[in-house]
């Protein structure tokens, strides 16, 4: 579990909506090189922000399956697919990324959306080695993560951005997920690897609400001072309005074969 605070399905249907979210999601499906009436798992469903996507991909002869930990958010995404019309192929289920309640060769194709970056890194190779188990020899399976030290926001006052940045990095049980995927899939045999790195651009707002929230906590814990905190939300109030913002993260997707 991620040591970051809980959010809710409102903030995941907004970043998987984001332009540069959906950039990332549609190259990473056409590496994963669904077809239609393939059996497809989700892994970290979260509210069904992929899994919707992913059924209009495979078809009402495919199958999709989300997997997620919490029980609020399956309801949530198995209300979104009645409401979509895709329920009789599309549905989602509690479990964990680390112990698939799936038997061995289930799926054509695996997919899984910053999970890894929430997990240990023991735990990562685990998701990984399972996500591996349940696709049938010759499926695909793609990850996506973030490598948040690359998490880069400009401000005029670029130490204390540099701070926020280190304890934001804190937050996560495994902040550089994302560079480790290439390695994980071929430790886990699967062939025909590759994997991208994507450059994403965040908004103003988007990229100063991750580190207001994170300001905030630091303050509490006493690892920012209040006068930080103050210079902190001066200067980012002054970028923030500001048509030449600069703010990115990498992402990296990586797909490979079952052998």
């Amino acid at each position: 579990m991620s040591k970051i605070q809980h959010v809710g399905a409102d903030y995941l249907w907004r970043a998987a909506t984001s332009p540069a979210v959906m950039a990332v999601r549609a190259r990473a499906w056409q590496l994963l090189g669904l077809l239609p009436g393939a059996r497809v798992l989700d892994i970290g469903c979260g509210p069904g922000t992929a899994t919707l996507a992913l059924a209009a991909r495979v078809g009402m002869f495919g199958a999709v399956i989300g997997l997620d930990s919490d029980p609020e958010m399956v309801a949530s995404a198995d209300a979104s697919a009645r409401a979509a019309g895709i329920a009789g192929w599309t549905r989602h289920q509690q479990g964990t990324a680390t112990d698939l309640p799936f038997p061995p060769a289930s799926f054509d194709a695996c997919y899984c959306e910053r999970v890894l970056q929430h997990l240990t890194p023991d735990h990562a190779v685990r998701a990984v080695a399972e996500a591996a188990r349940v696709t049938r020899p010759g499926g695909a399976i793609c990850f996506v993560d973030s490598d948040w030290a690359s998490f880069s926001v400009e401000t005029s006052e670029d130490a204390l951005e540099r701070k926020l940045h280190s304890l934001h990095l804190a937050q996560f049980h495994n902040p550089f997920a994302g560079r480790t995927l290439g390695r994980l899939l071929r430790e886990q045999g699967l062939g025909f690897v590759v994997t991208e790195p994507i450059a994403v651009p965040l908004t103003a707002a988007g990229a100063l609400e991750l580190l207001a929230r994170t300001a905030q906590r630091a303050v509490e814990q006493k690892q920012l001072s209040d006068a930080e905190l103050t210079r902190w939300r001066a200067a980012a109030a002054v970028r923030l309005a500001e048509p030449d913002y600069a703010a990115h993260l990498t992402m990296v997707i990586a797909v490979g074969r079952r052998l």
